[in-house]
């Protein structure tokens, strides 16, 4: 049975217009330059929603706490084409409706606001545009 790899991710709108993700760089192990939601792995003994907040810090540079993020009901799971060869990977994604900081780049990431009508012209990582429409609902 193939291994699935659990992650999880946070989806932070700006004005219902734009949604806050990541492209990957040369660094990153995601594809360089496809675009997806600040996610990753889960580390041992970290909960989901500790992971998204780490990941969004990392990834994003902003900043959330446990109490302004809500848990999609919707389960996702994908099979992501990366550098090292194509892996299977589950997706907990959580809404954001605070956070504080400024985007700033890092050596594997680099945030922009999107809008979501054009998010058809970016080249993103599966289900980055199911998840964000589903988010909306």
């Amino acid at each position: 049975m193939e291994k699935v790899i659990p992650t999880a991710g946070v989806l932070i709108y700006r004005n219902n217009e734009e949604v806050l993700l990541v492209r990957h760089g040369e660094s990153a192990s995601h594809l360089t330059d496809t675009y997806g939601l600040p996610a990753g792995r889960l580390r041992e003994n970290e909960s989901e929603i500790e992971a998204a907040i780490r990941e969004l810090e990392e990834e994003s540079g902003l900043i959330t706490t446990q109490k302004h993020l809500w848990k999609l009901p919707k389960f996702y799971s994908a099979k992501i084409k990366r550098k090292d060869g194509t892996k299977t990977f589950s997706l907990t994604v959580f809404l954001c409706d605070s956070y504080s900081g400024e985007l700033r780049k890092t050596d594997e990431t680099e945030p922009f606001w999107i809008k979501i009508s054009d998010m058809n012209n970016y080249n993103l990582i599966s289900n980055t545009k199911q998840i964000v429409l589903h988010g909306l609902e």
